[in-house]
């Protein structure tokens, strides 16, 4: 165990998942727009200079980005290898509570198959590069990381993992997700399996729950569920 152009704009549905602001408080918003030649542009604005969380779905990828916003309190990146007939859903977490959605969704043209995942350039803001713990075989019981620091939990598996795991998005927000291929090096991760990202985003005790897939098969497995406990500090 490691612990170590021309623009087409579509309309897009914006959500604030956060609890309604007080008067007089800031805005947080997020927004997409479709670029020529397979790029989404994505901006924020109202961030304030913390860090910020930006996820980006695609199906079946995840992908993401921490950035600190510019001085204004806005960020901008473009996701690239993306399609005009592709539903694409956005989610940006800060470090203080606030969590804000938006998407676009498919507009009804078959999107082409996915054989790699988008790549996400950061027009407006820094780019921040966390530290990673890395959770890999065999699991440990405790995790302890800072606020803005990231996890990584590596599982075994060909067509599905051996474990699936979920968190609370209170405290750990995904920036990454996806599938490794076999590799020659020595680490337990360089096998085929899967792969989950999270920064932490609030501090507290939480933890990662790691359920056996093969209790969803018929008949279904024993295993039962296991806990990984994550200290986040500030």
């Amino acid at each position: 165990m490691t612990v170590l152009v021309r623009a087409i704009v579509f309309a897009c549905l914006t959500l604030d998942l956060a609890a309604p602001p007080h008067a007089g408080a800031v805005s947080r918003s997020l927004s997409i727009r479709y670029l020529s030649a397979g790029k989404i542009e994505a901006r924020g604005s109202g961030w304030g200079r913390g860090p910020v969380v930006l996820s980006v779905t695609v199906t079946p990828w995840i992908v993401g980005v921490l950035v600190k916003p510019a001085a204004s309190g806005s960020f901008e990146v473009v996701v690239k290898d993306t399609s005009q007939c592709e539903a694409i859903a956005l989610t940006a977490t800060d470090t203080h509570g606030h969590r804000v959605a938006a998407s676009r969704p498919a507009p009804g043209c078959p999107p082409p198959p996915k054989s790699r995942p988008p790549r996400i350039s950061v027009l407006k803001g820094v780019r921040i590069r966390p530290t990673i713990a890395s959770i890999v075989l065999p699991h440990p019981q405790l995790v302890s990381i800072h606020v803005a620091q990231e996890i990584y939990l590596w599982e075994p598996g060909a067509t599905a993992p051996m474990f699936r795991p979920t968190v609370d998005s209170k405290y750990l927000a995904v920036i990454r997700q996806g599938m490794t291929q076999a590799r020659p090096c020595a680490r337990a991760d360089c096998g085929q399996g899967y792969f989950w990202r999270w920064i932490a985003v609030h501090p507290g005790d939480t933890g990662i729950t790691l359920s056996a897939a093969c209790r969803q098969a018929t008949p279904p497995c024993m295993i039962p569920d296991y806990l990984i406990r994550v200290h986040i500090t500030p």
